[in-house]
């Protein structure tokens, strides 16, 4: 990164402007400390509970700082308009996982998982970075939590179900959602199975994640059917 140049764009005017993006001869890997701490149980003897917390510590992290400066070479005399990367931003993360299995049934299986986490980001705010503090602190979601079940409810007869929850990202303006996926399955032999799949059935579409420089596409209800033949 400290001898990158990259020149995006010429536009024409007077002055012509060029878009590039300016690499630091000051530039340094970026440097982790991490701490985790877990827990598992057994609390019956068809349940299991893991639970994990974590704190970590970034510095140094990449960023990009916008500036405009005039150059007079290469001709013709132009307007610089570029991104510099640098170590521009620091960045602790802390949260919480919990995950638990249950097996209420021989037929029956239970998952249920949540995440919390929280960012805190540092940075100047005299400078003009590209991922500003509210951008790094505020582009994942807070809380995620999952439950997925797994149901033989006949001979040969399956019926998945998961049901996820993902919190809002304030800075991207995406919404919390909440999805669901269901799953019809027959097994008529070991080597044959068909299924009936439906997916974000609670919701005709909804926006998942974006960038500042793409459009985020928006993830459709789907129904739709298979057929497994092993041999």
């Amino acid at each position: 990164y400290t001898d990158i140049r990259i020149n995006l764009a010429g536009i024409p005017g007077v002055p012509p402007t060029l878009l590039s993006i300016l690499g630091d001869e000051d530039m340094d890997s970026e440097t982790l400390v991490s701490f985790e701490l877990g827990y598992r149980s057994e609390p019956r003897q068809n349940m299991t509970l893991d639970v994990t917390a974590f704190y970590n510590r970034y510095d140094k992290v990449r960023n990009s700082e916008s500036s405009a400066s005039f150059e007079l070479t290469p001709l013709p005399p132009h307007l610089l308009i570029a991104q510099t990367l640098g170590n521009l931003t620091k960045l602790n993360t802390y949260g919480l996982e919990a995950a638990l299995t249950w097996q209420p049934w021989s037929h029956w299986h239970l998952n249920a998982g949540y995440a919390w986490l929280n960012i805190d980001a540092r940075d100047d705010p005299a400078r003009n970075l590209a991922f500003s503090e509210n951008r790094l602190e505020n582009s994942d979601p807070t809380h995620q939590f999952l439950l997925r079940s797994q149901w033989e409810f006949a001979r040969n007869l399956q019926l998945d179900l998961a049901l996820y929850y993902v919190d809002d990202l304030p800075a991207l303006d995406i919404p919390s959602y909440t999805r669901l996926d269901l799953r019809l399955g027959w097994r008529p032999r070991k080597d044959l199975e068909f299924s009936l799949v439906g997916q974000n059935l609670l919701d005709d579409r909804h926006v998942e994640f974006t960038t500042f420089d793409l459009v985020g596409s928006e993830i459709p209800r789907s129904i739709y059917g298979k057929v497994i033949w092993r041999w």
